[in-house]
């Protein structure tokens, strides 16, 4: 009679055992699948929250030099567009702000490898000529700067205008901007470009009487929520 519960309890233990162990078969594909049906992309995407406002210190950063880019909010923002970088499909705004970012955190090496690629995704950005052509002369890369300031000067106008909202250092700090003004503001960054190329030109030949002054202030390309949710089909 022992014997015979003994048996028993022996088979029920192994049947547990055996369904337990289906069981985490089961479990296996019931996450394989959850995670075939849920997209990666869309989960990350709605955890970053930047896109819903543009940070104000970031603004501050395009229209005041003095703001201090401090070195947490260096981190978060650049952590923040390298993810975003990794879920999308290439985007010349995301390359931009990264080269944004690293310009204002004094990584300028990064920050033109940045533009770079951003000018290689899209070329009627004329800011990001005119910022990547500040950036070279800044680093002394006169040859680069020519190059680059020739660039922008051959970008549409109208290409140039056409982007909006953007945040345009030529322009007045306050007050209301009518189209006329936007088209003004253009004029004297293409003008700009020609002086600090003549005077990249005058460096080259060794004259280093600098007659042009260099602007701090980068145009800066806030990235619209909607228009990457449409072109990633999130």
């Amino acid at each position: 009679m022992k014997q015979k519960l003994g048996m028993k309890k022996n088979n029920i233990f192994s049947n547990l055992i055996f369904l337990t162990q289906r069981c985490y078969v089961l479990y296996i594909i019931a996450f394989i699948s959850l995670t075939l049906m849920i997209s990666h992309k869309r989960v990350v995407f709605k955890t970053l929250d930047y896109l819903n406002v543009v940070p104000g210190y970031l603004i501050s950063y395009a229209q005041d030099q003095e703001a201090l880019f401090l070195e947490e909010r260096q981190g978060k923002v650049i952590r923040y567009y390298k993810n975003l970088k990794k879920i999308m499909t290439p985007s010349a705004l995301i390359e931009g702000m990264l080269g944004f970012s690293y310009f204002h955190a004094g990584q300028y090496k990064r920050a033109a490898n940045y533009y770079e690629k951003a000018i290689s995704l899209d070329q009627s950005f004329f800011g990001f000529y005119y910022n990547l052509g500040v950036i070279y002369f800044k680093l002394g890369e006169y040859d680069q700067a020519i190059n680059i300031f020739e660039q922008a000067v051959n970008v549409s106008p109208a290409k140039a205008l056409s982007y909006a909202p953007y945040i345009d250092p030529f322009l007045p700090k306050e007050g209301e901007w009518s189209a006329k003004i936007k088209v003004m503001a253009l004029q004297k960054a293409y003008n700009k470009c020609l002086k600090l190329k003549k005077a990249s030109q005058k460096f080259i030949k060794g004259d280093t009487v600098l007659d042009v002054q260099v602007e701090e202030f980068l145009y800066f390309y806030p990235i619209s929520q909607k228009s990457l949710i449409r072109k990633n089909n999130f």
